[in-house]
């Protein structure tokens, strides 16, 4: 992510998904820590990276604006932040081109074994001693099957996933929970337990739990079809 020309994160650490063509649904926490390098560096604007990596992104667009659901800022207040609501956006200075926007499932997700992820962080945590040796972790990396919990986690709303082919890793915040073919988008990713293990929960912002939000990303793109 860049400001004003200047590095403010060299490394992934957040993902996004395009749900119209100048529109990008990602994680609250991802904007609200970022608004503070932001500040630091004495930027005003944000540029979106398409790439693995700071210094690998192909291209960049710059950001017009951007957004935290109003419902996550409430709930933080003097308590953890809450994963169910864990969404905001941003609207980019000029359409995506080549790239086909995700729609949004509207429907509330079911317990299955037949949703998937995608992140563009880390493929392992960095901090575990029994990775000192390996190669750089970082990589687009895809989750090919998780199973969702058939009800929202009941302490903060959010959707429950879990899978034996790896879990959510630093950087992948915010990118999508996807089902069916082709993809809908049932879910932002909001976090885990840290340890980027198989067999480790994900939990992830529901849409339809917050639709009035998305509507206002979507209504707010200059390229609504």
């Amino acid at each position: 992510m860049k400001v004003e020309g200047q590095e403010v994160d060299t490394e992934p650490f957040c993902t996004g998904t395009l749900i119209a063509p100048d529109i990008v649904l990602t994680a609250a926490h991802c904007i609200v820590g970022l608004e503070e390098q932001v500040a630091t560096a004495g930027g005003k604007l944000m540029h979106l990276a398409f790439g693995i990596g700071g210094s690998e992104a192909s291209r960049t667009i710059p950001v017009r604006s951007r957004k935290v659901s109003p419902d996550y800022v409430a709930e933080t207040a003097g308590a953890e932040p809450p994963r169910g609501r864990d969404l905001a956006y941003l609207v980019l200075e000029e359409p995506v081109a080549g790239v086909a926007p995700v729609p949004v499932r509207r429907a509330a997700h079911e317990e299955s074994c037949t949703y998937r992820t995608i992140g563009y962080g880390m493929t392992r945590d960095p901090s575990d001693p029994a990775n000192a040796t390996q190669p750089d972790p970082h990589g687009r990396k895809a989750v090919d099957q998780l199973c969702a919990n058939g009800g929202y986690a009941a302490e903060d709303g959010s959707i429950r996933t879990v899978s034996w082919l790896g879990s959510g890793c630093h950087g992948d915040s915010g990118g999508p929970l996807l089902v069916g073919s082709p993809a809908t988008l049932v879910g932002v990713t909001s976090g885990g337990d840290g340890r980027c293990g198989a067999g480790e929960p994900g939990y992830y912002a529901p849409i339809a739990s917050n639709l009035a939000f998305v509507d206002e990303a979507l209504a707010t793109s200059a390229h609504r079809p």
